[in-house]
């Protein structure tokens, strides 16, 4: 009984010593990178309408479904104001889908038309995250409208808003697979066919 209070007594104390310490190096740490979450964010040009968001290394990305932009907010910033990521790509009215692996930002460029009429091109884009330079392109297949976009075991993954499917990208090998997913029963009748 006496060894099992000895050790009781020295696991409590070095627990102790250990939040102590921890404590301790709270107060040393440095509060200037501490980021700041704001009540609300704005994007004040005309023609800019959010689309989708990702936030990867304390920055807020938004796609502009309005005016093909990509803005970001850096958090770091006491009062976060929207900052030109990539400019409107001639040849593409849209950005839509968003995503980062805190490396590369990918983004859809669509022109996707709501009156009737077939969509034009549409790319999927790969920009540096830090520097907004452009590292990769692909072309989707015709009358795609990228909707969204994901990164699994190095390979980009796209919904097609107006077609049932998931088209797959290796940027490893150029390759675009148009039908990695398909479905027959999807009913276009309720389900954002143009």
């Amino acid at each position: 009984m006496r060894k099992f209070k000895f050790i009781y007594f020295l696991t409590i104390t070095a627990l102790l010593a250990f939040f102590v310490a921890c404590n301790n190096n709270d107060e040393d740490y440095n509060h200037e990178n501490t980021i700041n979450i704001p009540s609300n964010l704005s994007v004040t040009d005309i023609g800019f309408y959010p689309e989708d968001i990702t936030i990867v290394n304390n920055k807020v990305f938004i796609s502009g479904f309005g005016d093909g932009t990509v803005q970001y907010f850096d958090l770091y910033e006491t009062e976060p104001s929207a900052k030109l990521f990539v400019n409107v790509e001639t040849g593409y009215a849209q950005a839509w889908g968003l995503k980062s692996d805190g490396t590369v930002l990918l983004s859809l460029l669509n022109n996707a038309d709501f009156t009737g009429n077939p969509p034009g091109a549409s790319k999927l884009v790969a920009y540096g995250v830090n520097s907004g330079e452009k590292i990769g392109e692909w072309d989707l297949p015709e009358s795609t409208i990228g909707h969204t976009v994901s990164i699994v075991d190095g390979k980009y993954y796209i919904s097609d808003f107006g077609n049932p499917r998931i088209i797959q990208v290796d940027p490893s090998t150029g390759n675009v697979n148009a039908n990695w997913f398909t479905s027959d029963l999807w009913d276009p009748s309720i389900d954002g066919n143009l």
